[in-house]
C-alpha cells in the first residue's frame, strides 16, 4: 500500500512542482487565486481578499485531484494556521488510490462511553484494516457541530483521519486537520504525539508496518 500511495503523491507533487517553473502556467493560476480571492459565499470568510492563500490551496487541492472551491470550503485557520476538515480525508484517501471501496466504521457503547473504530481496504490487499477503537470521551477536541447533531459521523470522520496517520500518510502530503492544530499549543505542527490517536495495530507485513512511535 504504502508505495502505492507514494506513487500517487509523487506524481501529483511533480505536476505541481513543475509549475512553478513554467510562468505561463503560473500566471493562469495566479489568475484563478485572484478571482477565487474575491468570492462572497464560494469561499470562506479567512480567504476573502487572500489570493496567496486561494493560490496554495489550489495547488493543495491539485496534488489531491480535486476541486479548489470544495478543498477552500473545508479549510479553518486554527491558532494562525491552515487546517483541514476531518471529513475531507476520506475523499482524499480514495482519490489519492491508497484504498480501495468505502470505508468501514464501527461503533460500540452509547453516549459517553461509544467507542468507534475505522477501516478501509489498502489499494492491493484483500481484507479491511482497521485503527483501534478510540472512546468518546477521550477526543479532546470536539468544535464541529457534528458532535453534537451526529456524534457518530464526526466520530467516524476522526477515525478514518487517524487511519490516514498510520497507514497512508503520504496521501494527506504533511496538512493537518483543525481538530490537530488545536490539541497542539499554539498550533505547533508535532505530529509526534496527538491525544486522541491511539497507537495503530500491527499489520501483518514487516513493510507495509507504520513506524513504531518513540518517546
Amino acid at each position: 500500500m504504502q508505495l502505492t500511495t507514494q506513487e500517487h503523491s509523487a506524481v501529483a507533487t511533480t505536476n505541481t512542482a513543475t509549475l512553478l517553473f513554467n510562468p505561463g502556467a503560473m500566471q493562469a493560476l495566479m489568475s484563478f487565486a485572484e478571482m477565487m480571492s474575491k468570492a462572497v459565499v464560494t469561499v470562506p470568510k479567512h480567504l476573502h481578499g487572500k489570493p496567496a492563500d486561494c493560490l496554495a490551496i489550489t495547488m493543495q487541492a491539485m496534488r489531491w485531484r480535486m476541486d479548489p472551491y470544495i478543498v477552500a470550503g473545508k479549510t479553518n485557520v486554527v491558532n494562525g494556521n491552515l487546517g483541514y476538515e476531518a471529513q475531507l480525508v476520506v475523499a482524499v484517501l480514495k482519490n489519492s488510490g491508497a484504498v480501495e471501496g468505502r470505508p468501514h466504521y464501527e461503533y460500540r457503547g452509547d453516549g459517553g462511553n461509544m467507542e468507534c473504530r475505522a477501516g478501509f481496504v489498502p489499494a492491493g490487499e484483500a481484507d479491511v484494516v482497521w485503527t483501534e477503537w478510540l472512546s468518546v470521551s477521550s477526543v479532546k477536541v470536539k468544535n464541529s457541530p457534528l458532535w453534537q447533531t451526529n456524534p457518530k459521523q464526526q466520530f467516524g470522520y476522526l477515525q478514518a483521519r487517524n487511519w490516514a496517520r498510520l497507514y497512508a500518510p503520504d496521501a494527506l502530503l504533511g496538512v493537518y486537520t483543525s481538530d490537530e492544530l488545536e490539541t497542539s499549543p499554539a498550533g505547533a505542527r508535532d505530529m509526534g504525539h496527538v491525544e486522541e490517536v491511539p497507537r495503530g495495530p500491527q499489520r501483518k507485513s514487516a513493510s507495509a508496518a507504520p513506524a513504531a512511535p518513540t518517546d
